[in-house]
């Protein structure tokens, strides 16, 4: 996927359809050099395109799921997901050395508590 260069604004792909590349050539010197309306319609048709692009990639490059839902619904499904996953992965990547240091830690801690349940009574 190509980028515009970010010197103005939020990068996006070029490969956004026709009608974002017929306001992208009229708009080379200058957005100003569009009416209002077309600006508008530009960023109506950047908008479409970006959320058709995000909407084929959560469904799987673009084929229909079995049954339709809302791109929001996905979209929480795959977040949770990933939180779910989540500690499974951080635990996965703990050391031997690091749960030992953990547990360490935590002993320490207790007999802290402890003694200090035991030098109030």
């Amino acid at each position: 996927m190509t980028f515009i260069p970010k010197q103005f604004g939020p990068e996006y792909p070029r490969e956004l359809g026709a009608t974002v590349a017929k306001y992208r050539n009229k708009a080379k010197d200058s957005i100003f050099a569009l009416s209002k309306a077309e600006r508008n319609a530009w960023a109506d048709a950047i908008e479409k395109s970006i959320l058709a692009k995000q909407r084929s990639a959560l469904l799987g490059q673009g084929s229909p799921p079995a049954r339709p839902r809302p791109i929001g619904d996905a979209l929480r499904e795959q977040l949770r997901n990933a939180l779910l996953a989540y500690p499974a992965k951080v635990r996965r990547e703990r050391t031997p050395e690091a749960w030992q240091e953990m547990y360490d830690h935590a002993m320490k801690q207790k007999h802290q508590q402890q003694s200090e349940m035991q030098e109030a009574a």
